[in-house]
């Protein structure tokens, strides 16, 4: 992947995300995620399945630190009590993350904001060489499965 065309993603982010998608079957599409923090594929087995997954990502790291709090309604915890998580550390180097590719499509997906309790961010769709920019997680859902 030539990263050169793409001088708005910031590679280097901590929240940088592959989604490999191997398969889609009556609209839902399945694959793999990798992040920097495992060197492990975290499989989904549909697309909010995989919201779920990125999201837990961005909670461990805390980034983007979210703007607001999810409403959780199995948890009993005082929501104003701050909790110090111990960041994890980067397990994959930048060429081993962006080496990973899908049987269907590929898009590495950088979110730079977690506002109004969705996200914004740039998408990346590696086969094509194409980059869009999201302002909603419906708006990144739209443009992977326009490919």
């Amino acid at each position: 992947m030539n990263l050169n065309n793409f001088n708005r993603i910031n590679i280097a982010a901590p929240d940088l995300m592959v989604i490999c998608f191997d398969k889609k079957e009556e609209q839902i599409g399945t694959g793999r995620m990798y992040h920097y923090y495992s060197k492990e594929e975290v499989p989904f087995v549909n697309e909010y399945q995989l919201l779920k997954l990125m999201e837990d990502v961005m909670e461990r790291i805390n980034y983007p630190q979210a703007s607001t709090v999810t409403r959780n309604y199995r948890d009993k915890s005082p929501v104003n009590t701050p909790v110090r998580k111990e960041k994890p550390e980067k397990v994959v180097g930048q060429e081993e993350l962006l080496a990973h590719r899908g049987k269907l499509s590929t898009f590495v997906v950088y979110i730079q904001y977690r506002q109004n309790t969705t996200w914004q961010g740039d998408i990346v769709w590696v086969e094509q060489n194409v980059m869009k920019s999201f302002k909603s997680v419906l708006e990144m859902l739209k443009l992977m499965d326009n490919t």
